[in-house]
């Protein structure tokens, strides 16, 4: 993991609001006449005291567009009158208490806010200008009135993953004229947004620093004399917190000539005698640079004493030209010796673009990527070269200010759109490991913020591809809420958000693929200190989230501790037979299916001949071996004699009785703590054939760590058929393998490091399991073409040549193909998107040959609907037969010939068992494939009318997902895609009052918009990732008198079946219309009567 990570904070700006400070106040601008019409129109003529007081009537405002509604606590001292106006009012009269300190309440409500920018306004009267406002406190809810916290929660957590906090854009370091102590921002101005270039005062950047325990980067003003430097040292000494650090550098940039303050400082070098008059005027500058830093390391060394090792003076240098920093310091060791007597960093700010000569505006996103890719591939050179200058002065080379400087604008793609994309992610990554390996130290990102310049939009923002990119370089994977540990309140935010798309890291997605899912608990499982929870913590985790019904051939693994599965493992074959990870053994690595064990199938494991050896390095990082085995079903009842053994640093720590096929598996629990190799020994007796598969199925390796201090967590399990006991066990990891169909109870006795214990339970209904298997043709699909994203796919897919997803009922495995490769880039329709979500590119290849196979198994015993995709790319001969077969009987279930499909044809079946499609050349250089998908059958449940609720949803719809028109959208995970056509959409009123239209997306606000979706037909097409039910509610209403009648009609979008049909009319006061729906459906809606058809949201669950 990175360390030594700091961060930049943006300008104080008024119109940004964010949430940085429990005083609202602090996000005041200038001050401006009292003027409803112009409540934002400054006026700097109004008189104001030193400390930027009215002394005559005046107003000002706040933005509180990331603050919450609610109650906000208003005090101040002197005398005044205060009115609030806007997204606030008073509640109460303000009252003067006997301390000479006026209170009142503000309440903030959206409603009534039609500016959308919620501005609290506030305007002061009857002022006495010899005792005028002063103190004013505006907080926000949550917070204790007396302000003594100053900054807000969410503020001080972000800033917990950095090792300190650089504050030059808070004092207004660039162009600053500030030269005297007395000039500087005072901690008690009334105002302090940078409208009245009012910078943030050194008190308050101190005071962060304590509150977050961080180190400090504090800039000097470049035209600051000394007996400022001596009172900031002497400030900081006094008030920072003395385990903390202070890094202190003169200025910013001093080189840019750009900035003011290069100026001001070769002033000052031409009247220093000790700066030799050159015609390289950046030489001078930065001479003067290292003189001026000396001296305040002088004046700092003296304040500080002992402590000095806590100031860490930085010169500061430009990255593309080292000669800046090489300067500055053999000017130090010329005049006065050795520079790391004085100074103890150097810096750079390295930040990354497009390659040189890259034209911006002709390029599309993808373009941008490897342009900076191309960038990244040079960048070390530059910070190499300037590490290098450091290091011959005994220094290190940090970064004042690192990220991305994309400032040159696209006319194909917004350069927000750039940053947004998750390829950014990706960029952000490699860019931190570009730094470390060119030997750069501490990296401060700049900023901390920002909608352009910023890891995150706003401190309230939950996310961003920039923010989740350094922050998953800090912290353990798990740590959502950033404190640097994973325990129970880090499973309670990804609960929260579970089976939720568009989440971030600090909501639970810990894998960077914008949902939380299993694979971010498992995660959070790998990292959480389960000896720190409590029974009753460690039961609700390992019960969370299980499956209440699943069919007899089906298992459920049940985890607390970190498990790693031995096929995702380092592993070696001990030089006798292939292994096939995740399948069954035929005599090759990929296998031949999924492991199936009594009559149940896994799909984790490795599959094994009978003569075997699987060579595992531990390492000494796990404490048990787990897994089931025994000899696979596919080699026929009762043949095989196998023997299991589990083998240590060379110690048998377990051997199986005889096993056959057939014969009940046995579940292994093998301790291994310290075992540095295993090896997984399968053997033959009795003249058995060494080629009978085996599995070493759900074979995991788990660390259940403890302390000298804490012991683990430990679990015992009891599992209930039909309320007789079938299973009772104490394992670390255990999986619930049924014995038939019946009604289970899973049950967890958990032990905590203190002997407390606690039960949870899950109950299992498992129906019998499906053994038949089936092939439907379900149509094919030429309009579509390489554009499958949204229309396949959305439960796997496979693309030839490049990458696949599988979900884990499903073995694919193709075989007797070669691969060629028409194109690996095209913008040709006819060529398959690339893979990830955001990948704009296409890509053209094929499975190949005269005849070859596409082994198909599903193990949930439903149907899944499976499409082959086929493009005749380099030719129009082509012609192919592809045929479904039966595994177990050989027999030919269906046959489809495809001709003329130069534009490309997806061929799709709805498929239950195990099925291989056999491709056979009809004509043409060979029969081709480019891509299988997976995804579920389609089917719609028509449930009900809703007509009482209105658009009061919230409780009733959308509890795990919603789009509502013109106000937003928020898809569960298992939403693959939605998306929308013929429709316009309708920018409505506002209300408060009116019960029809539906609320708005924020939980923030309880106020509606009038906004709906319309047109003569619109579609709205919905994939689901998984084959489940899933509840679907749309609603819509008739508001405008057009006496509208629609047809809402629910769609197979592969044979344009009409799986279910309603009719809306007298709709005005609001209806909603619900389904259960499951697969890839269409949901179209027609006109009948009136002015077309209208809907407005769309909901899920």
């Amino acid at each position: 993991m990175l360390s030594g990570v700091g961060v930049n904070l943006l300008v104080n700006y008024q119109y940004q609001g964010d949430a940085v400070w429990t005083n609202v106040s602090r996000l005041m601008g200038e001050w401006g006449d009292i003027n409803k019409a112009n409540w934002w129109t400054a006026d700097p003529s109004l008189p104001t005291n030193s400390l930027n007081s009215p002394l005559v009537d005046a107003s000002t405002y706040a933005y509180l567009t990331n603050y919450p509604d609610g109650v906000y606590q208003v005090s101040y001292e002197g005398t005044a009158t205060l009115d609030f106006w806007g997204v606030g009012h008073l509640v109460s009269p303000l009252v003067k208490g006997a301390d000479g300190v006026t209170r009142g309440q503000v309440k903030v409500s959206g409603v009534g806010d039609q500016s959308g920018q919620r501005a609290l306004v506030m305007d002061v009267t009857a002022i006495d200008p010899n005792n005028p406002l002063a103190d004013l406190k505006i907080i926000a809810p949550g917070y204790a009135a007396d302000g003594s916290q100053p900054f807000t929660s969410g503020f001080l957590k972000d800033l917990q993953p950095f090792d300190n906090i650089r504050f030059m854009d808070w004092g207004l370091t660039n162009g600053s004229k500030v030269a005297h102590w007395s000039d500087r921002g005072q901690p008690d101005e009334l105002l302090s947004t940078t409208p009245s270039k009012r910078p943030i005062d050194y008190e308050t950047m101190i005071e962060l620093g304590n509150e977050a325990h961080k180190d400090i980067w504090l800039n000097v003003p470049a035209l600051a004399d000394d007996d400022f430097i001596r009172n900031l040292a002497t400030l900081v000494h006094d008030k920072l917190s003395p385990d903390l650090k202070v890094y202190i550098e003169y200025s910013n940039e001093t080189w840019n000539t750009g900035f003011e303050q290069n100026a001001q400082i070769l002033t000052a070098a031409k009247a220093n005698p000790l700066v030799p008059v050159s015609t390289n005027t950046g030489t001078m500058v930065a001479q003067q640079t290292a003189f001026q830093l000396k001296k305040i390391s002088d004046i700092f060394r003296q304040e500080f004493g002992a402590d000095f090792d806590r100031v860490i003076p930085v010169l500061g240098g430009w990255t593309i030209s080292p000669w800046v920093i090489q300067v500055g310091l053999q000017f130090i060791q010329d005049h006065y010796g050795a520079p790391d007597q004085f100074i103890k960093s150097t810096a750079i700010a390295p930040y990354f673009g497009l390659k040189s000569g890259t034209k911006a505006a002709t390029l599309s996103a993808s373009g941008f990527f490897t342009s900076i890719n191309q960038y990244l591939d040079q960048a070390g050179t530059n910070i190499q070269n300037n590490v290098k200058v450091a290091a011959a002065f005994g220094l290190p080379l940090d970064a004042y200010e690192a990220g991305q400087g994309l400032t040159t604008p696209s006319s194909i793609v917004t350069t927000q759109a750039i940053l947004d994309d998750p390829r950014m992610y990706d960029v952000y990554k490699r860019y931190i490991s570009v730094w470390q390996k060119a030997g750069g130290r501490t990296m401060d990102f700049y900023t901390y913020s920002g909608d352009f310049w910023g890891l995150k939009s706003r401190v309230t923002s939950p996310g961003s591809q920039r923010w989740d990119a350094v922050v998953s370089t800090l912290v353990p994977g798990g740590d959502a809420n950033l404190d640097g540990k994973v325990d129970f309140a880090d499973f309670q935010i990804l609960a929260a958000n579970y089976n939720l798309a568009g989440r971030w890291w600090e909501q639970g997605d810990f894998n960077h693929d914008n949902k939380v899912d299993r694979a971010d608990l498992d995660v959070l499982l790998a990292h959480i200190n389960a000896g720190a929870l409590t029974a009753d913590q460690a039961a609700q985790i390992v019960t969370f989230a299980q499956p209440s019904a699943i069919a007899a051939n089906q298992s459920i693994e049940f985890e607390l501790f970190g498990r790693s599965y031995v096929g995702d493992l380092a592993f070696g074959n001990g030089g006798v037979t292939p292994i096939a990870v995740n399948a069954t053994y035929n005599g090759t690595a990929s296998g031949g299916g999924l492991a199936s064990l009594g009559g149940v199938v896994y799909n984790k494991g490795v599959g094994v001949s009978s003569n075997s050896k699987v060579v595992v390095p531990l390492n000494g990082a796990y404490t048990s071996f787990d897994a089931i085995i025994g000899v696979d079903d596919s080699a026929g009842a009762g043949v095989g004699k196998s023997v299991f053994q589990v083998i240590g640093d060379g110690k048998i720590l377990y051997t199986s009785a005889v096993m056959t096929a057939g014969s009940s598996p046995a579940v292994i629990d093998v301790a291994v703590k310290g075992v540095k190799t295993l090896l997984l020994v399968v053997t033959t007796t009795g003249g058995a054939s060494a080629a009978t598969p085996a599995d070493w199925a759900m074979a995991r390796l788990v660390n259940s760590p403890s302390t000298s201090a804490v012991s683990p967590t430990k679990l015992a399990w009891t599992v209930t058929k039909n309320g007789n006991i079938v299973t009772s066990t104490n394992v670390d990891s255990f999986v619930f393998i049924p014995s038939g169909a019946g009604n289970y109870v899973v049950s967890v006795q958990a032990t905590d490091a203190y002997g407390a214990k606690a039960t949870r339970s899950v109950e299992v209904n498992v129906t019998a399991a499906s053994t038949a298997t089936s092939a439907k043709f379900a149509g094919t699909d030429a309009s579509t073409r390489g554009s499958w994203k949204g229309a396949y796919g959305g439960a796997g897919y496979s693309l030839a040549g490049s990458v696949a997803s599988y979900p884990s009922y499903s073995f694919v495995q193709v075989s007797g193909q070669t691969t060629p490769f028409w194109t690996v880039s095209t913008s040709d329709v006819r060529a398959l998107q690339k893979a990830p979500s955001w990948n704009d590119d296409r890509f053209a290849a094929a499975w190949s040959g005269n005849q070859f196979t596409i082994d198909v198994a599903f193990s949930d015993g439903l149907a899944h609907r499976v499409s082959l995709y086929a493009v005749d790319w380099d030719s129009s001969a082509r012609s192919e037969r592809i045929d479904v077969v039966n595994v177990a009987t050989g027999k030919v279930i269906d046959s489809r010939t495809l001709s003329s499909f130069h534009n490309g044809v997806y061929t799709t079946w709805n498929i239950t068992g195990h099925v291989k499609f056999v491709v056979t050349k009809l004509g043409g250089a060979s029969a081709v494939v480019s891509g299988l998908f997976l995804d579920g059958t389609p089917s719609a449940a028509f449930v009900g009318k809703d007509t009482t609720t209105q658009g009061t949803w919230r409780g009733v719809y959308g509890s795990q997902g919603y789009n509502i028109a013109n106000s937003g959208f928020n898809y569960p995970a298992y939403v693959n895609s939605v998306t929308m056509s013929g429709q316009t959409l309708r920018n409505g009123y506002w209300t408060s009052t009116d019960m029809v239209p539906l609320l708005k997306a924020n939980p923030l606000v309880d106020d509606r918009l009038n906004s709906y979706w319309y047109g003569a037909q619109i579609t709205i097409d919905v994939a689901f990732t998984d084959n489940l039910m899933h509840k679907l509610s749309i609603y819509a209403y008739d508001r405008d008198g057009s006496a509208r009648t629609e047809r809402i009609d629910v769609i197979d979008p592969n044979s344009g079946a009409v799986l279910d049909s309603q009719t809306l009319s007298s709709f005005q006061n609001g209806a909603y219309l619900t389904w259960n729906v499951s697969g890839h459906v269409k949901i179209r809606f027609t006109k009948i009567a009136g002015s077309n058809a209208s809907v407005s949201g769309l909901f899920f669950g």
